[in-house]
């Protein structure tokens, strides 16, 4: 039988590990805390880029770092045109949810899609803009409820302004929905 010699100078401790960032290129499906703290990461104290200080170089290539982070309330694709084919495809964690897939960047440099689940409390204001706090997220008098996940698209112009003569093709495929139809909600930006 084994019997490991006693060394009184060895020790074994706890040691709390960091999870490392989603790397470039990759799609990671990861739980709600994680999000949060790769999005810290990209934003750092600001939990919306709209909230960023003005000449944030968030989108100069240098700090823009294409990825898809997907987790069970929100799905994030940061979307680099040179690398769009990398980041196409985005979606949230769960059973039969709303996928997007990006067949044509378009005209924007970088972009930023978001889905957010339209049925959940407080879900879909994690995408929509600081200022539309207030915004009803109700459907049009007439239709049913939003049958899909709110999609949010930021894009901005080689020189990181908002880009505002944007076209862009996207295929949105929500299971088993009978017809859909888009509803384009747009935001004023400074």
């Amino acid at each position: 039988r084994f019997r490991p010699e006693y060394d009184p100078d060895c020790s074994i401790g706890l040691r709390c590990g960091q999870f490392a960032l989603c790397p470039e290129l990759t799609t990671c499906v990861v739980g709600r805390g994680r999000l949060a703290g790769e999005l810290m990461a990209i934003l750092g104290a600001y939990t919306r880029i709209e909230l960023l200080p003005a000449g944030n170089d968030l989108c100069h290539d240098h700090h823009f770092h294409p990825k898809v982070l997907s987790s069970i309330d929100r799905a994030e694709a940061h979307i680099a045109h040179q690398k769009w084919q990398w980041g196409k495809e985005i979606y949230r964690n769960i059973p039969g949810g709303t996928r997007v897939h990006v067949t044509d960047p378009g005209t924007a440099d970088k972009l930023i899609i978001s889905l957010a689940a339209s049925h959940l409390e407080g879900a879909a204001g994690q995408v929509l803009p600081a200022d539309a706090a207030e915004f009803p997220l109700l459907p049009p008098d007439g239709f049913d409820p939003w049958y899909t996940d709110v999609i949010r698209i930021q894009a901005f112009t080689p020189g990181c302004a908002v880009a505002t003569d944007l076209r862009l093709a996207l295929d949105v495929f929500a299971p088993g929905a009978p017809a859909l139809r888009c509803f384009h909600f747009a935001f004023e930006t400074d």
